[in-house]
């Protein structure tokens, strides 16, 4: 019984020290990156009269690409619904939101007038995962303390995990996909068969082919060709092995390595177009290049098994995980470092 208790204790401990460190994280990000935005001479809004929560994604801050954003939006937006807050969404970084996700159950539209950068009317919360555990628990107590009712507008810049079993229901309530990309869905799935099974690919810069902010290797020639053949290998081993039929769909951050998986398995299914990463890529103005992040997403989603693989030095992505939480499909990872 001394054991369990010691033990309960030492993890009530770590978790009053994780919630110590990511205040202090929280409070200084704040400061360092948002609170240069505000200011007791900023214009007043008279539009919202009572606190709302207003998750922003507005370059203000480095965001993530669409698995962190969508997290950290539905994170805040439970929280939000369970202590019965008005709920908005100011994404407009590169590019508004609407243009690809339409408001379905809740109006979360936000204007850019209606928003107020007045210290007396707004306050900036910074709640970020830096992989401590108890996250979620965490982001819930910091938001009850931020939260004081004494704002008409809180901003929230977020990427917490938490909501995984919740995905789809939260996700539902919130959104709903736009015309333009319900019918590209559509043509690709009729393309599928309708019956598939996908993998995914996060290779960041190793193939030199897709620009991430900072600095991050690129693989020498022969090196690429290694980890691109090594790659195509296991696609076809779990083809083989499992006796899969149909055609694999096959989503990847490398046109490169979509192109020479294309030309050697000939079941596989790669979509075209230019790929981008919407938090390093601001300046990228074509509407379809955006619009390839929300039809990857949707396309894994309705896969009824998706794969990430991961050989060497590539990226542990969390965007077909999520996908999958999204279908309520079979998941798995291959890990070959």
């Amino acid at each position: 019984m001394g054991r369990i208790i010691n033990k309960i204790v030492h993890i009530y401990q770590l978790y009053k020290w994780y919630f110590y460190v990511a205040e202090e994280l929280s409070i200084e990000n704040t400061k360092k990156r948002l609170m240069q935005y505000y200011s007791a001479d900023a214009p007043s809004t008279g539009t919202i009269t009572k606190p709302c929560i207003v998750v922003m994604i507005d370059g203000r801050y480095t965001h993530g690409g669409l698995t962190d954003r969508m997290r950290g939006i539905l994170a805040t937006y439970k929280w939000a619904k369970k202590r019965g807050y008005e709920f908005k969404i100011n994404w407009v970084f590169p590019y508004r939101l609407e243009q690809y996700l339409k408001p379905n159950k809740i109006s979360w539209q936000i204007m850019p007038c209606e928003l107020s950068y007045n210290t007396s009317e707004a306050l900036p919360i910074c709640i970020y995962d830096y992989g401590q555990p108890f996250q979620y628990r965490i982001f819930n107590r910091l938001m009850d303390k931020f939260v004081d009712d004494t704002k008409k507008q809180y901003h929230v810049y977020s990427n917490i995990n938490g909501v995984e079993h919740e995905f789809r229901k939260l996700f539902d309530e919130l959104f709903t996909p736009s015309e333009d990309i319900q019918k590209e869905i559509k043509k690709h799935i009729d393309n599928l068969g309708g019956n598939y099974v996908s993998f995914t690919f996060r290779f960041q810069e190793l193939l030199g082919d897709f620009k991430e902010q900072g600095k991050w290797v690129t693989l020498k020639d022969n090196e690429k060709e290694t980890l691109i053949k090594k790659c195509i290998e296991i696609v076809d081993e779990v083809y083989v092995t499992n006796k899969l039929k149909g055609r694999i769909l096959i989503t990847s951050d490398s046109s490169l390595f979509l192109k020479e998986i294309a030309e050697e398995l000939d079941y596989v299914y790669v979509l075209s177009g230019k790929i981008s990463h919407m938090d390093f890529q601001s300046g990228e103005t074509d509407y379809r290049v955006h619009m390839r992040s929300f039809i990857d997403f949707f396309l894994l989603a309705k896969a009824k098994t998706s794969y990430l693989v991961c050989c060497d030095k590539m990226y542990k992505s969390n965007f077909a995980k999520y996908a999958a939480f999204y279908g309520k499909h079979k998941y798995f990872e291959i890990i070959r470092r």
